[in-house]
């Protein structure tokens, strides 16, 4: 996620790994909360495994400066399984 941030960002084959991960990471959200909440529409899934997706990410960026604001985000992605 380090990369993301940095001049390395630039780098076709850099962004293409992060782009990659973040679509990994969504899909597996997604067949969770599937699993997890069998009764929700494909668009309410779909919105909820994005802002996990989204949740997730962000607390990884902000794991080493802020690693409280990191568990908020964390628990948010969590919430937004389970609600």
């Amino acid at each position: 996620m380090s990369a993301a941030s940095s001049s390395l960002a630039n780098d076709p084959a850099i962004g293409q790994i992060i782009g990659g991960y973040r679509a990994e990471l969504s899909v597996a959200l997604r067949s969770g909360i599937r699993a997890r909440r069998p009764d929700l529409s494909p668009d309410e899934v779909e919105r909820r495994a994005q802002t996990c997706t989204a949740m997730v990410i962000a607390a990884f960026s902000l794991a080493k400066a802020d690693p409280a604001g990191a568990r908020t985000y964390l628990g948010l992605a969590r919430d937004a399984v389970i609600a």
